[in-house]
């Protein structure tokens, strides 16, 4: 049997199913934080930031509607079922919304209905895990199973967006009508990675590009880096030292690698080619070791969280 019990953190409850046959919901009603630190043997919350507080105990929802404090919204379609069906979630339980604006709102849920469970928002507040960096990715077009473990991984390592670039040795190449449902297929992938990771905001998957129009989407980064196996030049933690540098856009070619060509033209460009290292890796390896290095020297990887 699973009891739900609560405690009140900044005027709304936060409710906790745990496996507790033995105790009763009335022993906790008036439990502090103390006591939850001592039950469940967590290190204590005192310092935590409410973002931090929530995402340990609350379970968290994507929700389309922009959402606003003070107010009532209705979650439809498969995250109703999951709080309704999966969770077997129930009236009163306290859980946490996202709408991709970067927030994340604790709620409560007031009615459950067949398709659709109504849920009252008390408080908005920022999630704490969005990276201060601006990254974008550009990399060639990818089979499709790698193109989806991409859009998993480099949404959990804080990208704000993915362009996927059709170059002259892109083995991947679907026809334009399935653009949109591999689109919208990663999009649904992302949406999960971002409730997985305790982000607020859903990176932008672009419609693929081709090498040249792909070049312009950088024009107005702060810094603009072409992964290249031939690039004389590699990362330092001298990096970590350019000024005001805010967005940074990243390119990385598909399996066959870039041209020469290619690199020429990026370098006309304004990019600047850099190394790998002596290996030659795997477009997906490449691309989640190129932005878990940015994000460490110049974003909020390898920073101390507050």
């Amino acid at each position: 049997m699973r009891r739900s019990f609560g405690i009140k953190i900044n005027k709304f409850n936060i409710f906790l199913s745990k496996p507790a046959p033995h105790v009763k919901k009335n022993e906790f009603s008036a439990i502090d934080v103390y006591l939850l630190e001592a039950y469940f043997n967590r290190k204590a919350w005192i310092g935590w930031s409410k973002a931090t507080i929530c995402a340990t105990v609350m379970r968290r929802f994507f929700i389309e509607n922009h959402l606003h404090a003070e107010a009532e919204t209705t979650v439809t379609g498969n995250e109703a079922h999951h709080i309704k069906t999966v969770l077997r979630l129930r009236v009163g339980d306290s859980i946490e919304l996202i709408d991709g604006s970067g927030y994340a709102y604790a709620s409560e849920i007031k009615t459950i209905a067949e398709d659709r469970v109504q849920v009252y928002v008390h408080e908005k507040y920022p999630t704490g895990a969005e990276s201060n960096l601006r990254l974008t990715l550009a990399i060639g077009f990818l089979k499709e199973k790698k193109m989806d473990f991409l859009v998993r991984h480099l949404t959990e390592l804080g990208i704000t967006r993915l362009l996927p670039v059709l170059t002259a040795r892109s083995i991947a190449n679907p026809p334009a009508k399935k653009i949109s449902a591999r689109i919208s297929r990663w999009q649904t992938i992302a949406k999960e990675a971002v409730k997985q990771s305790r982000r607020g905001r859903i990176p932008e998957i672009s419609a693929p590009a081709v090498f040249n129009d792909a070049l312009q989407f950088g024009e107005y980064s702060d810094k603009k880096l072409l992964f290249w196996e031939n690039a004389e030049s590699a990362l330092t933690n001298k990096e970590s030292l350019w000024p005001g540098i805010e967005d940074v856009f990243l390119m990385i070619g598909p399996e066959g690698g870039f041209t020469g060509e290619e690199a020429l033209k990026a370098g006309e460009h304004g990019f600047t080619p850099i190394s790998m290292g002596p290996r030659i890796l795997r477009a997906e390896t490449a691309a989640i070791a190129a932005c878990t290095l940015i994000q460490c020297l110049l974003g909020d990887i390898c920073k101390k969280s507050p």
